[in-house]
C-alpha cells in the first residue's frame, strides 16, 4: 500500500504509543495531514495491531453532510461500546440546547462510561474525520483525555489541518495534554516514491518518473495510485494526466478552499 511506503518513523510512533498505553499510560494519538495523505490507512493500521495484541476496539467518524446528528462520532463509538451509548441516551445531546453545565455533566458521563468499559488488555478508540465534528463531540474528547490519563486506554484520530473547525481551534490544547503525541503526515519523497514503484514492479513505466510524480503531485499517496493507474505519458502529456484524473481535482484544490475568499482568487487570478 502506497500510503504505508516512506512511514517508518509514524509506524514506530504507532508501535510506541500502542506499548505505553497498553502499559497503563494512555496516549491520544493525533495524526493530521491533507486529503489523501495517508491519515486513514495510517489508522487502520493502528487498530489492527491493537486487535492483534487483544485491545476492545471502538471506532466513531465524523461526516460532511448538515443532517448529521450532533456528536455523531461518539453516537458511532457507543455501537462497539454500550456504556457510552448508555450515557448518550441518558443525556440531552441536542447540540444547540446544551448549556455549559450540561455539556460538563455529558463530558463526565462519557469518561465514566469509558474508564468502566476499559479491559486490562487496553481499549483502542479511533475516532476519523475530526475536521468535521461538532464542537460537543471535541469537547468530549479534551475531558476524556485528561480524565484517562492512567488507564490503559489508546484514542487515535485522524483530522486534516484547518484551524477554522470546533477540532482545529482544539488542536493546540488537545497537543499540550500529557498523554498527546502528534503525528502530521506529508507527502512521500522521491525515494519512497521509487521503492514503492520497484514493489509494485510499476506496469506501467512510471519509475523514471518519479521525480516528476512527486513534483506535480506533492508525494500525496492517493494522488499517486490515482496518477499511475495508466501508462506513463509524455512530460508534455503529464499536466494535463494529472487534471484529467477523475477525482484528482477535489485533493488538488482542497487546500484552496482553506483559503481566505480574496486569497482565492488571487490564486485563480495567477
Amino acid at each position: 500500500m502506497v500510503a504505508l511506503f516512506g512511514r517508518t518513523s509514524a509506524l514506530a510512533t504507532l508501535e510506541r504509543t500502542r506499548r505505553e498505553a497498553g502499559a497503563g499510560s494512555s496516549r491520544l494519538l493525533l495524526i493530521t495531514g491533507e486529503a489523501g495523505i495517508g491519515k486513514s490507512a495510517l489508522a487502520q493500521q493502528a487498530l489492527d495491531d491493537a486487535a492483534t495484541a487483544g485491545f476492545r476496539i471502538a471506532r466513531g467518524f465524523a461526516v460532511d453532510d448538515p443532517g448529521a446528528p450532533a456528536l455523531w462520532p461518539w453516537r458511532r463509538v457507543g455501537r462497539d461500546l454500550p456504556r457510552v451509548a448508555d450515557a448518550l441516551t441518558m443525556s440531552s445531546t441536542s447540540e444547540p440546547s446544551l448549556d455549559d453545565t450540561a455539556r460538563f455533566r455529558l463530558c463526565e458521563a462519557i469518561s465514566t462510561a469509558l474508564t468502566a468499559d476499559t479491559p486490562q488488555a487496553g481499549l483502542a478508540i479511533l475516532l476519523e474525520d475530526l475536521h468535521w465534528a461538532d464542537t460537543t463531540t471535541v469537547s468530549i474528547l479534551k475531558h476524556l483525555v485528561l480524565d484517562l490519563a492512567s488507564t490503559r486506554t489508546w484514542v487515535i484520530v485522524t483530522a486534516r489541518e484547518n484551524d477554522d473547525t470546533p477540532f482545529g481551534r482544539s488542536w493546540a490544547d488537545l497537543s499540550r495534554t500529557p498523554c498527546a503525541v502528534s503525528l502530521p503526515l506529508r507527502g512521500l519523497d522521491v525515494d519512497d516514491v521509487r521503492d514503492w514503484l520497484s514493489s509494485t514492479r510499476d506496469p506501467n513505466g512510471w519509475l523514471a518518473r518519479a521525480p516528476a510524480l512527486v513534483a506535480r503531485t506533492g508525494g500525496n499517496p492517493f494522488y499517486l495510485a490515482a496518477v499511475t493507474a495508466r501508462p506513463a505519458p509524455t512530460t508534455q502529456a503529464l499536466d494535463r494526466l494529472v487534471l484529467d484524473r477523475a477525482g484528482l481535482r477535489t485533493i488538488l484544490l482542497a487546500p484552496l478552499r482553506r483559503l481566505d475568499p480574496d486569497d482565492q482568487r488571487t490564486v485563480a487570478t495567477a
